[in-house]
């Protein structure tokens, strides 16, 4: 049979699968090939397998080597003209073999007797072979009898494929078998069998152990036993695919559910299954299935769920739009927000992409962009566009610089129109304030509340204190206390720092560069700068007012001397002049000389009373000098 025939393919195949069982079966082999080599009386006979290119001898009576190449074998002949037999009584006299090496050299083939051994395929898996050193011929009786040897053959070569393959499905069967097993182990997954008759349902333990039980709780088993631990809510949903698979025949029953644990709380099950036997009628009968405990990872969708609605509710609030795209596949991925930010309405979405993009960008940025999209080390670009109503945004863009993504453009875009006016808005307020603190006529200065530095000075406390603007910044407030006054400062600024928000004001006594002092009345506020906790001080310059109110008290003592004179000395003589006169008046039978004692005491009683006259004058007249 030729090699080019295409049906050598299925014969090679076909020997293959009978040459794994020669070793096991040689003993049987050697047997006949004796029984042949007898009844034949024939020194050489070969039982054989040929494939493609080689003659393997299962058996090889009279002979010292157990295989030859099929090109060099007569073997061949009779496959390549499929004949049912090849008989050369003188190998000499034939002119294709009396060349052969096995004719001129050993084994020295004189007689040559070939038989196919054809399987039920019909297909040659090799031949019997009778062999002998000098010419003859075969009897009638000979070639039945070989014919049955041949026939004996290919009944054990059956007999022994068959066991043969019997042994490999068994050993296959046991490998899939703890194969599943393993699988269903190491997947941890649940098994069971429903038969809708009797609705009996086998579970195995692990579907017992998902729920909670050991399996003899379980026992016996239903369909309805086990729907009853199922959720409430879920029966439903259950029956709608289960109907939905039993009567149209999909691959797969699936459905996921919750289902009562023994300790009481509800876990999720995937419930897979699909039927396995049906009647003459083509109605399910078995149903085998799975269960599978996703409660993790239900748990975990339900939190990336709720971890999503927050990003887009986030990503909303912040104006934040991702944008993916592809350019060499040409696929993009646009977030909703992209599409808010740029104002593109549903039925425009399917094409809009990165050139509408880069057309909507303000021509002045468009340079800036440009750069920033090409430049791999730059991440953030700040840039205007305009909106087909010609609304302006601004639009700042951060991407991603992976060089894993060839040709993969990976970003995101904030609307920060909003920050920008706000920014706009804080730079023209803090441009007031400066103004607003450098021009104030009030002496002030800026200090960071934890290293008392002076961070920034006015004008006004250049003027008064006769520090120059850069000695104030290297100084810190102590520097401009004097030394019994640091204490104080010290509990005042602890005090403050535990009553952040308090508006605080005090009398205090503050030193110039030429170390004179003043009084000064402190106030003092909160102030948030550059992330760093500081306070406002005004300090007003209360000397003058402070000798004034000094010089007042001073006068103060002085009206309460006089106001003490009189009321007590002013009030003694004139008492006494009162008195005297009330009994000159009241007596009228005084003599001469009473007349005259009580004249003297008025005398002295009035000049004691212009005494102290005089110095409430004395001391009326200096209070008026100095109010001068």
């Amino acid at each position: 049979m030729s090699k080019t025939d295409p049906t050598e393919k299925q014969r090679v195949d076909a020997v293959k699968s009978y040459m794994l069982i020669n070793k096991s079966a040689k003993q049987d082999f050697d047997q006949i090939a004796r029984v042949a080599s007898i009844l034949c009386d024939v020194p050489i006979v070969l039982i054989s397998f040929v494939d493609e290119c080689t003659q393997h001898f299962i058996s090889y009576l009279g002979l010292d080597f157990d295989n030859v190449p099929s090109e060099e074998t007569f073997c061949k002949v009779l496959l390549d003209q499929n004949l049912e037999s090849l008989i050369i009584t003188d190998t000499l006299e034939d002119e294709r073999f009396a060349y052969n090496k096995y004719v001129t050299g050993y084994p020295n083939i004189r007689f040559y007797a070939g038989f196919p051994l054809k399987n039920k395929e019909n297909y040659v898996l090799g031949t019997f072979c009778l062999i002998d050193n000098k010419p003859r011929t075969l009897t009638q009786k000979q070639l039945e009898g070989v014919d049955c040897l041949a026939n004996q053959c290919l009944q054990i070569f059956e007999l022994l494929k068959r066991s043969y393959d019997l042994d490999v499905s068994r050993k296959l069967y046991k490998a899939n078998s703890e194969r599943l097993t393993n699988i269903i182990e190491a997947s941890n997954v649940g098994t069971w069998e429903w038969n809708l008759k009797s609705d009996e349902v086998i579970l195995n333990h692990k579907l017992a152990e998902i729920l909670g039980y050991e399996l003899d709780e379980l026992q016996p088993a239903t369909a309805k036993t086990i729907r009853q631990k199922v959720h409430q809510g879920d029966l439903q949903k259950i029956d709608e695919k289960l109907e939905d698979y039993l009567t149209n025949d999909t691959a797969f029953y699936s459905s996921e559910y919750r289902i009562k644990h023994k300790e009481g709380h509800w876990i999720w099950i995937l419930d897979r299954g699909r039927v396995v036997q049906r009647d003459e009628n083509n109605n399910p009968l078995l149903v085998f299935g799975t269960h599978t405990d996703i409660t993790d990872r239900k748990r975990a969708a339900i939190q990336f769920n709720k971890s999503n609605k927050r990003l887009k509710v986030a990503q909303n609030i912040a104006k934040l739009g991702y944008l993916e795209t592809n350019f060499k596949s040409q696929e993009s991925f646009w977030s909703d927000q992209i599409y808010a930010i740029w104002d593109v309405e549903e039925p425009e979405r399917a094409t809009f992409g990165i050139e509408q993009l880069k057309n909507s960008i303000h021509s002045e940025d468009k340079e800036v962009f440009k750069e920033w999209f090409s430049n791999e080390e730059a991440v953030f670009c700040d840039f205007r566009i305009i909106l087909k109503d010609n609304t302006l945004k601004w639009i700042r863009a951060t991407k991603t610089s992976d060089q894993k993504k060839e040709h993969v453009f990976e970003g995101v875009f904030q609307d920060i129109t909003s920050q920008k006016a706000l920014k706009t808005s804080l730079d023209e307020s803090e441009k007031r304030y400066s103004n607003l603190f450098q021009y104030m006529p009030i002496p002030s200065w800026v200090y960071d509340l934890e290293t008392l530095s002076i961070k920034d000075v006015n004008n006004a406390a250049i003027e008064s204190y006769g520090f120059s603007r850069a000695e104030f910044l290297s100084m810190t407030i102590k520097d401009i206390r004097p030394s019994e006054e640091i204490p104080r400062l010290i509990d005042v600024v602890k005090h403050t720092k535990t009553n952040i928000n308090d508006y605080k004001t005090g009398i205090y006594t503050h030193k110039r560069k030429d170390n004179s002092e003043l009084k000064v009345e402190v106030h003092s506020n909160q102030l948030v700068r550059n992330n760093e906790l500081s306070r406002v001080v005004m300090s007003v310059n209360i000397s003058e007012r402070y000798k004034y109110i000094a010089e007042i008290e001073e006068q103060n003592n002085t009206l309460q001397e006089i106001a003490r004179i009189q009321s007590h000395i002013v009030r003694a003589p004139l008492a006494k002049i009162m008195a005297i006169i009330e009994l000159i008046k009241e007596d009228d039978s005084l003599n001469a000389t009473e007349h005259t004692f009580f004249l003297n005491e008025l005398l002295t009683a009035a000049t004691e009373f212009d005494k102290i006259i005089r110095s409430i004058s004395d001391k009326a007249s200096q209070l008026n000098y100095q109010q001068a």
